[in-house]
């Protein structure tokens, strides 16, 4: 269905349309949060999928949506959407470097919807600062209403912290009868040290 050729299933759509619903009103102004963290804590958790189809919701209530991929390790975004990755697109973003515009790409789903693609990088997380975050996240405002950004694995790379801490809302991707309590756990206790507690 990313590719166009089919739609979602609507059972499918179902949670994301609840999920958009939940969110419509949970920002700081009342509306849609500006920038929305997507993680879990561990690999498998379908957080990828879970920003995607939460990115074509809201981009389909008519607002101007930047889906950025921020696990440089796995970065899965240019496969989903079959786009060829800007290289450095997730070093723009930490480095806070105001030509991020030239990394926006057009996704093929929806024109209210644009991607900030990354390449694999070991260096991503070098420099990665909340305040840092909050900068390029006040930037990319500009071309868009909400921000929802794809992050690796709290309990794999901690760093990410300093983004969640830098968003208005948090969301831990979990799965029924895989998730690991200890795991979920410990992506809880890293988050509540930045003072975060995710939305749901």
């Amino acid at each position: 269905y990313l590719a166009g050729t089919n739609p979602l299933p609507n059972q499918a759509w179902k949670g994301y349309r609840l999920l958009r619903a939940v969110l419509a009103r949970a920002g700081a102004d009342g509306g849609y949060p500006k920038s929305i963290v997507v993680t879990s804590a561990i690999p498998g958790e379908a957080k990828t999928t879970t920003a995607i189809n939460l990115a074509l919701a809201i981009a389909q209530a008519d607002q101007r949506v930047v889906l950025v991929d921020a696990d440089v390790h796995r970065p899965m975004l240019a496969t989903f959407f079959n786009v060829p990755a800007h290289r450095n697109g997730f070093k723009r973003f930490v480095d806070a470097d105001r030509r991020i515009r030239s990394s926006l790409v057009p996704a093929p789903l929806d024109p209210n919807l644009q991607l900030i693609l990354a390449s694999p990088y070991s260096g991503g997380y070098e420099g990665l600062t909340e305040s840092g975050v909050k900068k390029v996240f006040e930037y990319l405002a500009e071309n868009a209403d909400v921000v929802i950004v794809d992050c690796p694995p709290l309990t794999e790379v901690a760093e990410i912290v300093e983004i969640a801490s830098a968003a208005e809302v948090v969301i831990l991707s979990a799965r029924l009868g895989r998730t690991r309590l200890d795991k979920l756990e410990h992506a809880r206790e890293l988050l509540s040290q930045r003072g975060v507690s995710p939305m749901g």
